[in-house]
Formats: structure tokens, C-alpha cells, sequence
């Protein structure tokens, strides 16, 4: 993930530079859609079917990346 998290970093940014700051929202559906279809998104995939039970529950309908992941890396 700390190779996307630069991406994002720079992406928001550039955004900030534009006077359109990114919202948590934004902010998640750019980091999933970066994640979307690479080893990195199969590797965040493999771990919440492994730990995480709501994941397992929803069959992993939901994205891969949630609300704690985003306030984890705003910290």
C-alpha cells in the first residue's frame, strides 16, 4: 500500500494546489479504483477474508478499502 499511498498523496496535493480539496469519500474511491485489478488490491483482498468478518460476511461486496483505512492514513 505505501507505494499507491504516495500516488494518492500526490494526487491530493495537486488538488489542494486547485482549491478542490479531496473529500474522505473521494479520497477512498481514488485508492480503490488504484488498487482495483492489481496484486496490491488481490494482497488488501486475501487479508480481510482472513480477518476481517464483516468482509467475510458481505462475500466481499463492499470495496476493499473502508472509512478506517482512510482515517488511518490521514494520520
Amino acid at each position: 500500500m505505501l507505494d499507491v499511498e504516495e500516488y494518492i498523496v500526490q494526487i491530493a496535493i495537486q488538488l489542494a494546489k486547485m482549491q478542490a480539496p479531496i473529500s474522505q469519500r473521494e479520497g477512498l474511491e481514488l485508492a480503490n479504483s488504484l488498487i482495483q485489478g492489481t496484486s496490491v488490491g488481490e494482497k488488501v483482498k486475501a487479508w480481510k477474508q482472513q480477518n476481517c468478518l464483516s468482509y467475510i460476511q458481505d462475500k466481499g461486496k463492499n470495496a476493499p478499502l473502508g472509512t478506517k483505512y482512510w482515517k488511518g492514513f490521514m494520520k
